[in-house]
C-alpha cells in the first residue's frame, strides 16, 4: 500500500523541474520497547511510482520522521507537525505492533536465530 500525495512535491532549479513526487509511504519503522515508555519511529519517504510494493526513491526525494509515543499517543513529525493518537485508535495501534512483534520473535525461534519459547505480548 502507498499514499497518493494530494499535492505533488516538486523540485526545482530555477524554472528546471528536476523531480516531482507523487507518492509516499512508511519506507522504514522501528519500535523502541526496551525503554520506560515504549516509542514508535518512522520515516515517510515521498518518491515516485510503485512496483512490487516500493516506491520509487528520487534524487532529491524528502522524508518525514514520525515518532509515536506509545503510552500517551503524543505523536510529532520533523516538518512541524504534532497531535495526540487516543481512544480506540492508540489501542489498535499498539495491538498491531504487538502481533508483529509477536510474529518477528516466532520467526525468530522457528528459524533458529534464538534457541527457546515464544511467549506472546
Amino acid at each position: 500500500m502507498s499514499i497518493t500525495l494530494t499535492n505533488a512535491v516538486v523540485t526545482q532549479q530555477g524554472a528546471s523541474q528536476l523531480e516531482n513526487d507523487t507518492v509516499a509511504g512508511a519506507s522504514t519503522y522501528a519500535l523502541d520497547a526496551a525503554t520506560a515508555v515504549p516509542v514508535f519511529a518512522c520515516r515517510i519517504q515521498l518518491g515516485t511510482g510503485v512496483s512490487a510494493q516500493a516506491i520509487t526513491v528520487n534524487k532529491f526525494s524528502s522524508q518525514i520522521n514520525l515518532s509515536l509515543n506509545l503510552v500517551t499517543g503524543a505523536w510529532a513529525t520533523d516538518n512541524g507537525l504534532s497531535g495526540t493518537l487516543s481512544g480506540a485508535a492508540l489501542n489498535n495501534f499498539v495491538t498491531s505492533l504487538k502481533t508483529l512483534r509477536n510474529t518477528v520473535e516466532t520467526f525468530a525461534i522457528t528459524n533458529g536465530i534464538v534457541a527457546g519459547t515464544q511467549v506472546g505480548w
